[in-house]
């Protein structure tokens, strides 16, 4: 795998991921003892991070039309979720990122999840066919918190459903209408992974991470990269 093809990929996503974050107008606010209380329409969650006036903030007391801010003085008329998360590299390095968010104080530490992680250390295979290269096996991991005590039948009703799916559904969405990518049908294997840890003989034994985490593990075939796309030097 070439520098300038990790690069170009995990730039990609970026800007996939980036698409796939709510943004809302702000129809109202009101400024009450240091807290901003915003008039919009939204389907964020309690202590969600999202981005008003190029600062991270984190909201609470949602409901589908307003939600409250501990900031003053808001002079923009947009907000946009920091949610999805994303990330890439070797996995143990993802690890490592998390735990470190764990030191962080709030927002940072609640910058966490759900997290759409690309792995990096993927083949790549440079014909003369007009692309770029081709990326015949992609590994992506979306990952959403969960409850350590959660049965199967709660995992699916609190966890998949509700998050896992909807993201899977729209990353496929995104990487299938992507303008530097060439492909019209993603070709791809899923996997549920509840309590997502280390597989053994009998399952999922322990978790990779201090925390509880179901995912959706992505093995994506013959990805095209197309010479098109704007982050290629075709020179090279």
């Amino acid at each position: 795998m070439s520098l300038i093809t990790s690069i170009i990929v995990k730039n990609i996503f970026a800007d996939i991921v980036d698409t796939m974050r709510e943004t809302g107008i702000i129809d109202s606010k009101v400024e009450v003892n240091g807290v901003t209380v915003i008039q919009s329409s939204n389907s964020l969650s309690e202590n969600e991070v999202i981005v008003i006036d190029e600062v991270d903030v984190a909201v609470s007391n949602v409901s589908d039309s307003e939600f409250s801010v501990k900031k003053i003085g808001i002079v923009g008329a947009i907000w946009k979720s920091r949610s999805p998360y994303y990330d890439h590299g070797h996995p143990v390095e993802m690890v490592n990122k998390l735990l470190m968010k764990d030191k962080l104080h709030p927002p940072y530490a609640w910058k966490k999840y759900p997290l759409i992680y690309l792995k990096q250390g993927f083949k790549e295979v440079i014909k003369n066919d007009g692309y770029y290269c081709t990326l015949p096996n992609l590994n992506i991991v979306i990952l959403a918190f969960t409850d350590k005590n959660y049965t199967s039948d709660q995992r699916d009703e609190n966890v998949l459903i509700p998050i896992l799916y909807p993201l899977y559904a729209s990353l496929k969405n995104e990487i299938e209408n992507s303008d530097d990518l060439g492909t019209e049908f993603l070709e791809h294997s899923k996997y549920d992974k509840l309590f997502w840890g280390t597989e053994q003989a009998m399952g999922n034994k322990k978790n990779i991470l201090n925390d509880p985490i179901d995912a959706i593990e992505l093995e994506i075939y013959d990805l095209l990269v197309l010479k098109t796309n704007k982050k290629v030097n075709c020179k090279t």
